[in-house]
């Protein structure tokens, strides 16, 4: 008998076609990563009934339950319905999740980047890695992961190589440099990268490109099926997060995750909450 999957992915679930394309991520990613998923919608107490052109509370999880089993035939699903924002129900359930999935909340269609934006808020201050997704995802595409001198750009880089082997992708891994500020890159990253590539039989790309990260990485990631950055940069605030994360959220056609470990949250009110098994 197959063990029972022991981790968790959680996927929020809204009316949006970019949180759609989250379930089916997150499912697919339960799924090779052997995985639990589960689905998160938050309420206020709105009327049960569906609103005008819309569904309701309960249909929307139905849904997505449909959209996660078309995506992923036999990942284990659970549906939970929170009280309260979405993001206070993202953000709880994030502490116990292996990859939170979001829908990119339509972050390309404004002028500037909206720090207020669920998105924005989950992706800043879930405890763990968040993968965010527009809601049109590329069918393929190689797999590219920026990586600096920060905390998290082992955990990026290690990310990064088991996104690309589970989906057979290439892998680019893009440094970049500052000629006049550090001293060439190329010998650390290269010692960082290779026994990545004995461990997961995959050989990549590594490029140092001499100009700002932002830059340097929305050019590579042209093209890609996932973009890995880690969630802040050199000089990490809680709560906020880096210029290139930013960047990425508002420009990149990609899916993008943001990786960090797990680390403590700020303490919030109980949520009140109801969860139920859709196998």
């Amino acid at each position: 008998m197959d063990a029972e999957p022991t981790g968790l992915i959680v996927a929020g679930v809204n009316d949006s076609p970019a949180s759609r394309e989250a379930v089916r991520t997150g499912a697919r990613e339960a799924a090779r990563r052997g995985c639990r998923l589960e689905l998160v919608h938050a309420f206020n107490w709105e009327p049960a009934i569906a609103p005008e052109g819309g569904l309701g509370r309960e249909e929307l999880l139905e849904r997505a339950v449909a959209d996660a089993r078309d995506a992923a035939p036999g990942v284990p699903i659970e549906t939970r319905l929170f009280e309260g924002s979405a993001e206070a129900g993202l953000l709880s359930r994030s502490r116990v999740a292996a990859l939170t999935v979001i829908g990119d909340g339509g972050l390309h269609d404004r002028t500037c980047l909206p720090l207020e934006a669920l998105t924005v808020q989950v992706a800043a201050r879930a405890a763990g890695t968040v993968l965010v997704t527009p809601a049109a995802a590329p069918e393929a595409g190689p797999v590219v992961v920026g990586v600096n001198a920060s905390a998290t750009a082992e955990q990026a880089l290690e990310f990064a190589f088991d996104s690309a082997a589970g989906r057979d992708a290439g892998l680019m891994v893009v440094r970049a440099w500052d000629r006049d500020g550090e001293e060439d890159p190329r010998a650390t990253l290269l010692a960082a990268v290779g026994p990545l590539e004995s461990r997961y039989g995959l050989r990549a790309c590594v490029r140092v490109v001499e100009d700002d990260p932002c830059t340097a990485l929305r050019t590579a990631a042209q093209g890609a099926g996932l973009v890995v950055v880690g969630a802040r940069g050199r000089h990490p605030y809680a709560g906020l997060l880096g210029w290139v994360a930013q960047t990425l959220l508002h420009h990149s056609s990609a899916p993008v995750a943001l990786v960090r470990g797990h680390a403590a949250c700020s303490a919030r009110p109980p949520l009140r909450e109801t969860a139920q098994s859709s196998r």
